[in-house]
């Protein structure tokens, strides 16, 4: 399960002018609304990159959504007490397991614009051995949806 955290800066969005004002205005009132979509797809050419260049798979997944996720601008897009904001960035997280137990922890991975996917994949390593340990790597936001 991926949870997305908001950094940077964020504007005020157009409802009134939004394509997707009707859908909006039906879940604004809902406490925690999400969607969630399932899908059969073929991995096997990203495992075999991933094979090919020594990268975890899981860790290059997570570099794969998260740059998606800041490329198409509507999954930047967060509720607010006065509407709708656009932010700049978003960066995602998920569970680890913590070495040496039956438990989960979880790990934060911020969005670093223009980096490459082998300096995240590096980074992200050093965050899910420090995440595993039960170190936290650095304070993770505020957590919204």
């Amino acid at each position: 399960m991926f949870v997305h955290y908001l950094s940077g800066m964020q504007k005020p969005w157009d409802i009134e002018n939004w394509d997707r004002k009707s859908a909006y205005e039906f879940f604004k009132t809902f406490e925690d609304p999400y969607v969630g979509i399932q899908v059969n797809l073929d991995c096997t050419a990203f495992v075999q990159q991933c094979k090919m260049h020594s990268y975890s798979t899981h860790h290059a997944l997570l570099y794969a959504v998260v740059k998606a996720a800041n490329i198409y601008e509507p999954m930047r897009l967060r509720r607010t007490e006065d509407g709708v904001a656009l932010h700049d960035a978003i960066d995602i997280g998920c569970s680890v397991m913590q070495r040496g137990m039956k438990a989960f922890v979880f790990a934060y991975y911020p969005w670093v614009e223009g980096e490459s996917v082998a300096d995240f994949i590096f980074r992200a390593q050093q965050i899910s051995v420090q995440a595993a340990k039960g170190i936290p790597f650095e304070d993770r936001p505020v957590r919204t949806n």
